[in-house]
């Protein structure tokens, strides 16, 4: 069964990708991962959603949940911090003149 969003999984790829490599058996290719890594039974996923309204809505659902370093005090460095960069800065930037070939 093919896949929308994985582009090997049409049989006839995944049958001259197999050919190409010289082996018979997709299991060859996890040989290598040992027996305890393995699932042992299949994932329970709950339904998927459909829509991108509902995607969005679940994804704020979620994101609400955490508390953002905007929101609060936060200490972070390397650059992590809060910066404030005014919007005429950005624009400025992005002017044709100040575009150099080097």
């Amino acid at each position: 069964m093919t896949h929308p969003y994985m582009p090997n999984s049409a049989p006839a790829t995944r049958d001259a990708m197999m050919q190409a490599l010289g082996i018979t058996d997709i299991d060859v290719l996890f040989e290598q991962i040992p027996a305890d890594h393995l699932l042992t039974k299949p994932i329970e996923l709950e339904a998927g959603v459909r829509s991108e309204y509902r995607l969005q809505r679940r994804m704020t659902d979620l994101l609400r949940r955490n508390v953002s370093a905007a929101d609060v005090r936060n200490f972070l460095g390397a650059g992590c911090w809060q910066h404030y960069v005014p919007a005429v800065c950005d624009e400025i930037a992005a002017r044709s003149e100040f575009v150099t070939p080097v």
